[in-house]
């Protein structure tokens, strides 16, 4: 389906009618598709799923994702003193639990297809069904997108199944409500009006230039989505979620965010331009997002706040910024950087691991592979190599002692550990070894006394000329803590 009119005849449609319209027409092909996945049928057959079961859930991606027992539930949830039924998965892990006057008759257990096929293969990587080039993927990706404009366009799922087109026109924002949009093609959909009653959720659809414009909406969950250019403009958002997603180079424009999260996602190059963001929250995906990726998304979004005046915000996002410039600069052990040499592989050796369990590397290819690496760890012994290699390992060390004195600014407390540890270190030195003339040998107040004294350069008589060393760092540390704490104020 790509015409304009049908798709719009498609939300026109009541939720009721649309889920059933795609468990008839579309749910079928997509069902035909996912029986190409590896031992799917083994899955099926084990949980005991007939197809009718596996078509009738509200959200098919409930089916695939999770790590814990997941329940396929038949329930009765009156809506407007009208009783319908409905068949969901539930959420809860130890069992399905009525929520005010829903009516649970009947569930059970099965084990989410992933997590399945991770536990049954030893590894979560699997090769992509009909892929010539030898590619393997740990879940659902789209690689091949087919025409121009989005109200022609079409997302191909692993390149090879078309999933149903539903963008490229305009709907009120209601429209989303209480539908499967697990799997669906959003490209290019445009969103207005009010719609703050209903949960809208969207899993594995592919979500490219979607605009939010003029629109008041809450309940709008996103996951394991790949969300290009996602617009918001003149709009009022609440509850909105990432989860394992993809966000690149977002635009959010005389909006109001609340309560919106981003969690093990990738969230790259957002505009952020006159937006009131409330309880905001960025957690990056720890192999999704470079350091310096990172770096530059906690910029943008503490010059927002900075902007907005919320200085609690903006210092926890620079605090975090300066700590992936730290992290970038440690890991990895060669720069990604031009003028560097550039390794065969950049995965985790437990990845490489996995993925060779899976079939995707043979033994002879990954043993290359090494050699080829080790070959170019050899490469910084060159001397414009190590020169810069020792340069870029010097200012890590500058920055790793900023961040453990002070968090660099941003966490002037740390200077009170420094200043208890400088103290009880000389305290000690003074119990144990005496002073001057011995006399503090076996007192331990007389000797925190003296450590004291030195600390606040006032001296004491028992001090030697080694312990000068404690004054000059009572007199650093204690210039650290008033230039801390008057940091603070500076947003």
């Amino acid at each position: 389906m790509g015409d304009g009119a049908e798709i719009l005849s498609l939300w026109r449609l009541p939720k009721e009618e649309f889920n059933e319209w795609r468990r008839i027409n579309d749910l079928p092909d997509l069902l035909g598709f996912f029986k190409t996945l590896p031992r799917f049928s083994e899955w099926q057959t084990e949980q005991e799923f007939e197809d009718a079961d596996i078509l009738s859930v509200d959200h098919t991606s409930h089916l695939f994702v999770g790590e814990h027992v997941r329940y396929l539930v038949d329930l009765t949830q009156p809506t407007n003193a009208i009783g319908r039924t409905e068949r969901l998965v539930s959420i809860f892990l130890s069992q399905p639990i009525p929520l005010g006057s829903t009516i649970i008759h009947s569930f059970r257990p099965f084990a989410p297809y992933f997590d399945w096929l991770k536990r049954k293969q030893g590894t979560p990587y699997f090769r992509i069904p009909g892929d010539q080039n030898n590619q393997y993927v740990d879940d659902f990706c789209y690689r091949l997108w087919e025409g121009g404009p989005f109200s022609i366009s079409r997302a191909y799922l692993f390149s090879s199944h078309p999933v149903l087109k539903l963008g490229g026109i305009k709907i009120s924002a209601s429209r989303l409500d209480g539908r499967n949009l697990d799997f669906v093609d959003l490209d290019g959909l445009k969103i207005s009006g009010v719609g703050w009653s209903h949960i809208a959720s969207v899993a594995y659809s592919s979500c490219r230039r979607i605009s939010i414009t003029r629109a008041e909406k809450a309940f709008l969950t996103f996951e394991r989505c790949t969300l290009d250019e996602l617009r918001i403009d003149n709009s009022r958002i609440q509850d909105l979620h990432f989860f394992r997603c993809n966000v690149n180079r977002p635009s959010w424009v005389e909006s109001r965010l609340f309560r919106t999260s981003f969690t093990a996602t990738t969230l790259g190059g957002p505009d952020i331009s006159n937006c009131e963001l409330i309880d905001f929250v960025f957690t990056p995906s720890a192999s999704g997002m470079s350091f310096g990726e990172i770096a530059d998304t906690c910029k943008r979004l503490r010059v927002t706040f900075q902007q907005m005046g919320n200085r609690h915000e903006a210092s926890g996002y620079y605090y975090r910024e300066r700590t992936a410039e730290l992290m970038g600069d440690l890991r990895p052990v060669i720069p990604m950087e031009a003028g560097f040499p550039v390794l065969s592989f950049t995965q985790s050796i437990a990845e490489m691991r996995q993925r060779t369990r899976a079939g995707q590397f043979a033994t002879t290819e990954l043993q290359r592979m090494i050699v080829r690496n080790i070959g170019t760890y050899l490469k910084l012994a060159y001397p414009p190599f190590v020169v810069r290699f020792i340069l870029r390992k010097i200012r890590f060390v500058g920055r790793a002692i900023d961040w453990a004195i002070w968090g660099f600014g941003e966490r002037p407390a740390r200077v009170f550990v420094w200043m208890v540890s400088v103290l009880l270190a000389f305290s000690v030195k003074y119990y144990i070894w005496g002073g001057k003339d011995g006399s503090l040998h076996g007192h331990f107040r007389e000797s925190l006394f003296c450590s004291g004294f030195n600390f606040a350069t006032i001296g004491c008589e028992q001090r030697c000329s080694l312990d000068s060393i404690e004054a000059i760092l009572g007199a650093i540390l204690i210039g650290v803590m008033v230039a801390g704490f008057g940091n603070r104020s500076r947003y």
